[in-house]
């Protein structure tokens, strides 16, 4: 601000200066303004992030998302050690084989995009779909887990191409209480542990209590 500029700037009224700032320097202050806003949104974003340390990841029709939100605080209870920093993740997605919405296609992609960073742990999904997935290696052979052996009478093996495991990679779904519980249509079918899962034991505890 020059002598001049200043010295006319003295004689204002205070309703004047203001005027004259924000006239002069609005882009400065609202810039300003975004930068603190963004600087404080990454800060609380990097000091309230959770650790998920279970994905439950569910494809079908229909859930009842009350009923949804109060499994996750569930699973939180069983799972979660520190509450400020861990999580769990109870996540729907809509799927209709025979449907050509953009909610159904947008699921799909999402679910392989998840599946591809290695952020799935337990998956519940239509058996034509087990069949599909199966062949892409997605799914963990549950025979090489003495944990679940109990649970043989319900594994499930692929029935996809010669060149799919036939290794049982899946238990069926259609009498998990818990998950009918959701509004979930349990019928046809399968969970399944991803083989890209960084919380197998989370995801194999998981299905212990499903089926508890």
């Amino acid at each position: 601000m020059d002598r001049m500029t200043k010295s006319k700037f003295e004689s204002m009224t205070k309703k004047e200066k203001a005027a004259y700032i924000w006239d002069y320097y609005k882009w400065h202050i609202i810039i300003g303004i975004i930068v603190i806003a963004l600087v404080a949104n990454l800060i609380t974003s990097i000091t309230t992030r959770k650790d998920t340390i279970l994905d439950v990841t569910l494809l079908g029709k229909y859930i009842d998302s009350n009923k949804q939100d109060a499994f996750k605080k569930t699973l939180d209870k069983k799972f979660v050690t520190n509450i400020k920093k861990q999580e769990t993740q109870v996540e729907f997605l809509f799927y209709d084989k025979n449907s050509k919405d953009q909610m159904a296609i947008a699921s799909i992609q999402k679910f392989q995009a998840l599946a591809a960073s290695a952020s799935l742990d337990v998956v519940v999904l239509d058996k034509d779909d087990f069949n599909l997935y199966a062949g892409q290696g997605l799914f963990m052979e549950l025979d090489k887990i003495p944990e679940l052996s109990n649970l043989s009478s319900k594994f499930v093996s692929s029935s996809g191409d010669q060149n799919t495991s036939k290794a049982p990679l899946g238990i069926t779904a259609d009498d998990v209480k818990v998950l009918k519980d959701l509004g979930y249509d349990t019928q046809n079918k399968i969970i399944t542990i991803a083989s890209n899962t960084k919380h197998k034991q989370n995801a194999i505890n998981f299905i212990k209590y499903i089926f508890e």
